[in-house]
């Protein structure tokens, strides 16, 4: 509680798979769960997350409108492929549901560079007045495309983006509790498995910020 954690990886490299495999973890341990995407749509973070929590393939839940029609000419062309139907999927809801240890998820997605630490602050004590609830996690996805509240980009890319690692673990220490957000490394990090902080694309000053 109260710290900051960056994900780094190369573009591509897996960060947002990462984070929600967290969460699928964390909702069956019936941890409270805050996701604010700055890059992909709420509907595809749910998707991911309810799938991996359910332990069923990802397809199995964008084929569920498919009509007879198209499994049938899908099946022609990638013979041996199986469809999950709906009653399938409520089964592994149902089971995961009544586990007794299942959190709740909340995502919210807004458009990159439009979000910023003290509209965290403002949206989870929104949550807190409205429905009584307090998270446990937050997730954040991810901390280079947030706005900062207190200087302008005009400051320059490592001034900016420090202030708002710093404006983001200042919110972490107010609601104690834990940020999980990412950062891209740069290009001399692509294929490499032993880049460190100083391949950080994004600025510096964010991973000296950071706890972990």
């Amino acid at each position: 509680p109260g710290t900051l954690n960056l994900i780094l990886s190369q573009s591509g490299g897996g960060k947002s798979l990462l984070m929600t495999d967290f969460i699928s973890g964390m909702i069956k341990e019936n941890k409270n769960i805050l996701i604010v995407s700055l890059e992909m749509a709420d509907k595809e973070i749910m998707k991911r997350v309810h799938a991996n929590a359910m332990d069923l393939p990802i397809n199995s839940l964008i084929h569920l409108s498919k009509t007879d029609g198209e499994k049938k000419k899908m099946l022609e062309e990638n013979p041996g492929m199986t469809f999950i139907d709906k009653e399938q999927v409520l089964a592994a809801y149902n089971e995961v549901k009544s586990s007794g240890k299942c959190g709740q998820l909340y995502v919210k997605d807004y458009p990159s560079g439009t979000f910023s630490a003290l509209q965290l602050e403002s949206l989870v004590e929104s949550f807190k007045i409205e429905q009584n609830l307090k998270f446990d996690i937050i997730f954040v996805d991810y901390l280079g495309i947030m706005k900062s509240d207190l200087i302008s980009p005009s400051a320059g890319l490592y001034s900016y983006l420090k202030s708002i690692a710093e404006e983001v673990r200042g919110t972490a220490k107010k609601l104690n509790v834990p940020i999980v957000s990412a950062s891209q490394l740069n290009r001399s990090a692509v294929g490499s498995t032993d880049a460190d902080n100083g391949a950080v694309s994004d600025s510096l000053g964010s991973v000296m910020t950071a706890d972990f």
